[in-house]
């Protein structure tokens, strides 16, 4: 039957209950909060969705054809920037009882809950696995990182084994998902970045832009936008900052959280820090380059956005980014950890503006050709269809 069939026929019946199941989201603002907040509005028009969620502090946009169930945090209690809700079996029992499937985006607390809760009451479940969360959550411990690991790992392995599916963004990751033992069919759905939001801005904007969001354009600016998390590893980019800063004054702008959650040491004075955004576009127009120097990713989005905005990615070759990312061409790879090689590579991108316009605008026509949320959302529909 084809697709187009398909949707025709759950037009005319009652939407099918999804149940939306994961341990981060907006207002705390990372990787999977902006997946969601992309995909969710074309997947409403298929089914009735409930989003289970912390309820972190802050504001949370409204969503059209989404239900929050927000679960209250444990007072002091976080690893990192993480803080963890309280999960009433009561309330999985009741969300998961409601719902014709579970589709979940961690193996955590509400997630692992929502996973064993289905599959106590035979519920089909899917599992988006957008990185290896017992390599990420292991590098907030202070002591004990590989025991941590070990130990996150046979919990998380234990419970995506309970899934009907698993989906990942990259190629990557699914090979890595399978080298840990994780048994369910593992299938490969690319996320995507929205274009229209996302998009170059003409050069002669350039200054008033900067100045209508609080940004001096004296220097270059070299910028990175995301978690200020251990695994982000941004000493790497601080250092090479600095390296850069002894012959070639830039700024850096460093996006999405505080100094305080910054590696230790005196910041140069040409350090921007600003806080989560919901506007990240804003902050992608205002760089010259973007830099993420990462130890461990999936699909990381800010290398989607930044490329979408016609800015040139340096990055280092973690999960997706060296399927799509040819060096010196659309983008830039560097070695992790690798600050010096970092610095002189910022320093060839910077040298000449013609270059790094060109190499921007190949990383924008990288983006139009293959990453559309309106396709990844497509795509996961009729994957999750199969289950109802």
């Amino acid at each position: 039957m084809s697709t187009a069939i398909v949707g025709a026929l759950v037009l005319l019946m009652a939407k099918p209950k999804l149940l939306v199941a994961v341990d981060s989201y907006l207002p705390r603002w990372d990787g999977i909060a902006r997946s969601l907040s992309e995909l969710l509005p074309h997947m409403v028009r298929t089914f009735e969705i409930r989003l289970i969620i912390p309820d972190f502090p802050g504001e949370r946009p409204a969503m059209d054809g989404v239900t929050y169930v927000a679960l209250p945090l444990i007072p002091f209690l976080k690893s990192g920037d993480l803080r963890f809700p309280l999960v009433r079996s009561s309330m999985i029992r009741s969300q998961v009882g409601w719902a014709d499937m579970v589709w979940t985006h961690t193996a955590a607390g509400i997630g692992g809950a929502c996973i064993k809760q289905a599959h106590k009451l035979n519920k089909p479940i899917v599992s988006m696995v957008h990185s290896n969360e017992w390599v990420i959550y292991s590098k907030t411990l202070r002591f004990g990182k590989t025991l941590g690991m070990r130990a996150w790992l046979s919990i998380a392995k234990s419970r995506y084994n309970l899934a009907n599916l698993i989906i990942t963004p990259g190629e990557m990751t699914r090979k890595e998902l399978l080298h840990a033992g994780i048994k369910p069919k593992i299938q490969v759905v690319p996320l995507g970045v929205s274009l229209q939001r996302f998009h170059p801005l003409p050069s002669q904007e350039r200054l008033s832009h900067l100045e209508r969001i609080g940004l001096p354009s004296e220097l270059p600016i070299i910028g990175y936008l995301g978690r200020f998390a251990e695994e982000k590893s941004l000493n790497t980019l601080i250092a090479a900052h600095k390296i850069l800063s002894r012959d070639c004054p830039t700024r850096l702008l460093l996006v999405g959280g505080t100094r305080s959650q910054l590696p230790r040491g005196r910041l140069l004075d040409t350090v921007i820090v600003k806080g989560p955004t919901t506007e990240p576009q804003l902050f992608f127009q205002a760089m010259d380059v973007f830099v993420l120097p990462s130890l461990t990713e999936s699909f990381p989005l800010g290398i989607l956005e930044a490329m979408a905005c016609g800015i040139p990615p340096v990055t280092t070759p973690v999960g997706a980014t060296t399927s799509y990312i040819i060096h010196a061409k659309n983008g830039y790879l560097f070695p992790p950890k690798k600050d010096g090689v970092l610095a002189e590579t910022l320093r060839a991108c910077l040298a000449s503006s013609e270059r790094r316009k060109k190499v921007g605008e190949e990383a924008r026509r990288t983006v139009e050709k293959g990453f559309s949320w309106e396709g990844s959302a497509r795509e996961l529909v009729n994957i999750l269809l199969n289950f109802v």
